[in-house]
C-alpha cells in the first residue's frame, strides 16, 4: 500500500492504532478489495469492523456476567467472585530519570472453589 493510502487510512481510522491491532484489522479485509478502494475507504471499513469485534465483546460480556463466571482461553471458565478476590498490588519508582510501573496480582489458592 502505497505510503499516502496507508496515512489517509489511518487518519480516518477511529480504533486503536498499534502496529498489531492495525495489522490484524486489515488482515480481515480482503487484498484485492483494499487495492481497489481509496485510503479514506479502508479506513472507514476498519472502523466498521473495529466497532463490531467491540459490539460483540460487550454482548459476550453481558452473557458471561448474567452466567456469573468469564471464560478464559485454555483454562475455561471463571466465577466472578473468584476474580474480584484476586488482589492488585500497585506501586511505582524512579529509575534513571524514569517512572517505572509496577503491578502485582495475588489470589489466596488454599481457598476452596
Amino acid at each position: 500500500m502505497r505510503t499516502d493510502k496507508y496515512n489517509r487510512m489511518i487518519a480516518t481510522y477511529d480504533g486503536f492504532k498499534g502496529a498489531q491491532t492495525v495489522a490484524h484489522v486489515l488482515s480481515t479485509i480482503p487484498a484485492d478489495l483494499l487495492a481497489r478502494i481509496t485510503g479514506k475507504q479502508a479506513g472507514q471499513i476498519m472502523n466498521i469492523r473495529n466497532g463490531a469485534y467491540h459490539e460483540g465483546v460487550a454482548v459476550g460480556e453481558k452473557h458471561d456476567n448474567t452466567d456469573g463466571c468469564i471464560y478464559i482461553d485454555g483454562v475455561g471458565l471463571i466465577p466472578l467472585e473468584i476474580i474480584r478476590k484476586i488482589k492488585i498490588e500497585e506501586s511505582t519508582e524512579q529509575r534513571d530519570g524514569q517512572t517505572w510501573g509496577t503491578r502485582k496480582y495475588a489470589l489466596d489458592a488454599t481457598e476452596n472453589w
